[in-house]
């Protein structure tokens, strides 16, 4: 019967209620917006680190880690290989070869960061042929062929088919060098490594160190990305010889700013609620004050405190559980529509690249996220209800009755 009542007391006053139940709505719609705009940015950056450059979980000599020096390598890297991709959790795993050397043009050089790569495996970890934009991603028996980043291939002035020497310091300590030529140009997101990272065929890199075993990194990808903790922990113990670490480890920058901006997404839903909620406390205080005179004559028939207190609690919780599904409607919608779609940053791209981002958003926001929002949103709602319904059961019948 309250209920009933409530729910007409709340149209009695149209505008005033389509009113609150457009700020709910306009409110709910803006911040799951803008907290799947934020996670969507940051998601990409995770995927984009992840699935193009550290991988899910990578292994290495412990000393190569601490010093970056080639004579360090993984001891039997095929039979470690080989024991990686036995485990069912593994979707794929690759080689690689890394040194630190330069890169020299006719005209200049830069210090860079070599990488011999496996190409078919390479593709089935990080995909990074996909990066490719101009020329070809190993394809054919050429050797000596190098992929390079569009900023470096900007700073040698170079182009495709250009002659590059690398060279680097070898296991003994000597200098071993190869002239390369540019087969592919790529981009990535990240612009900063794009200038100091060049690829080689892995058979490449052990032809110029005499070898065809010098590895130092193996890079995996696994068929479920949430068990990587757990393949992570058993493969420390399956090699304590060597070093093995999943993408949070490698990347912990990575982990503190998701970590960070969930907290902020949580302070900015927290701003939205408490914007909202001044918004209904003002409404329904001001619905008490219009209405003194019919409270008053209630409160004086025999209504008594407390059902007076849930009516005015009632009428506010459910004006803006109305508003609620609108908004949660609205968010939904305009978050999966930009989520296909994406939202281009393209007028900032050069100066996001620097720092590694994307200038392609996809906002996502987690299922668990809209029944958290549900209970913020009920609970602000009853915390506004609380200061007009003691407001309204504070009024004196016989003051109230007299009021015009």
């Amino acid at each position: 019967m309250l209920l009933k009542i409530a729910w007409r007391n709340i149209w009695r006053k149209r505008t005033r209620s389509l009113i609150i139940i457009f700020a709910v709505t306009l409110g709910i719609w803006a911040g799951l917006f803008i907290c799947s705009f934020m996670g969507g940015f940051i998601s990409s950056m995770m995927d984009d680190s992840i699935n193009h450059t550290f991988s899910h979980i990578q292994i290495h000599n412990p000393a190569f880690k601490g010093n970056n020096e080639i004579q360090y390598t993984i001891k039997d890297p095929q039979k470690v290989l080989t024991a990686v991709e036995s485990n069912p959790e593994v979707k794929a795993a690759t080689l690689r070869n890394i040194a630190y050397g330069m890169t020299a043009s006719p005209s200049t050089a830069s210090g860079t960061k070599i990488i011999g790569i496996n190409p078919e495996a390479e593709k089935k970890v990080t995909a990074f042929n996909i990066f490719v934009k101009q020329g070809t991603y190993f394809e054919g028996k050429s050797t000596n062929g190098v992929l390079v980043g569009q900023k470096l291939v900007e700073k040698l002035h170079v182009k495709m088919h250009s002659k590059l020497v690398l060279t680097f310091a070898g296991p003994d300590g000597n200098i071993v060098s190869g002239a390369f030529r540019v087969i592919g140009i790529y981009k990535t997101n990240n612009s900063q490594a794009d200038l100091a990272t060049v690829f080689i065929n892995t058979k490449d890199f052990n032809a110029l160190l005499g070898s065809d075993s010098t590895y130092h990194e193996i890079a995996m990808m696994m068929k479920d990305p949430d068990k990587v903790d757990t393949v992570n922990a058993a493969m420390k113990k399956q090699f304590p010889n060597l070093i093995v670490e999943s993408w949070k480890e490698l990347s912990p920058e990575t982990v503190t700013l998701n970590d960070y901006v969930a907290f902020i997404l949580y302070i900015l839903m927290g701003v939205f609620m408490l914007s909202l909620a001044f918004a209904i406390v003002n409404t329904m205080l001001m619905a008490v004050m219009e209405r003194t005179r019919e409270l008053g004559m209630l409160m004086a028939i025999g209504m008594n405190k407390s059902r007076t207190f849930g009516m005015i609690m009632l009428e506010t919780i459910t004006l803006t559980f109305v508003g609620f599904p609108f908004g949660i409607g609205l968010s939904y919608l305009t978050i999966e529509y930009f989520g296909k779609k994406g939202i281009s940053l393209a007028m900032f791209a050069k100066g996001m690249e620097n720092f590694g981002m994307t200038s392609m958003v996809y906002p996502t926001l987690k299922e668990t996220f809209y029944w958290q929002i549900a209970l913020m949103v009920f609970f602000t709602a009853l915390l506004a209800a609380i200061y007009p319904s003691v407001k309204a059961i504070r009024l004196k019948p016989a003051e109230a009755i007299r009021k015009i």
